[in-house]
């Protein structure tokens, strides 16, 4: 990216390089028992360089070079999360906020110009649950996940992406 558009290196040099992924981050977790139960207060953050293609900012994985030019972005994302127990009872609340900019770069307006598009827009979600823990071994979970991406006057196929998440889960340990 230089300039709020992304720009070919055409170097031969530059031909089947090694595209770094650089990743840095920090979390934090809190926790504090008081009469209406536990509270946790857990957050991360991530910044770093993500390659990726001109659709997607997923990674490639492959052992193989691409066929396809790799877009290199500059990211940053992370959650806040509060879990409550409520009281001495087996159940406890969740909410959940967390965002990931594709792209730093580019923001609103300018997400679908200059050779940016889907792969460059914010996503955030803002979740709320609810945990059982029945017994021991054994916690149900429903989670409801409502999801956004940054809207842009010049990208409006992002509206047909957007998806709300229900999810529930059963886990056991042994």
């Amino acid at each position: 990216m230089h300039d709020k558009r992304f720009v070919q290196n055409k170097s031969g040099d530059n031909l089947g390089s090694y595209a770094k992924r650089q990743y840095v981050g920090f979390d934090a977790q809190i926790s504090h028992m008081s009469l209406v139960g536990l509270t946790q207060l857990r957050a991360e953050y991530l910044f770093g360089q993500q390659p990726g293609t001109a659709s997607s900012s997923k990674s490639p994985n492959s052992s193989t070079l691409p066929d396809h030019a790799t877009y290199i972005r500059n990211f940053t994302g992370g959650y806040v999360m509060l879990v409550q127990d409520l009281g001495l009872s087996p159940f406890s609340v969740v909410l959940k906020y967390d965002w990931y900019d594709p792209n730093i770069k580019v923001s609103k307006n300018e997400v679908g110009l200059n050779g940016t598009g889907k792969a460059d827009a914010l996503q955030t979600t803002v979740g709320v649950g609810a945990l059982w823990r029945i017994n021991n071994s054994l916690r149900l979970q429903a989670y409801y996940e409502f999801n956004d991406y940054q809207s842009s006057d010049n990208l409006a196929s992002l509206d047909a992406i957007e998806s709300n998440v229900f999810t529930m889960r059963l886990q056991y340990k042994f």
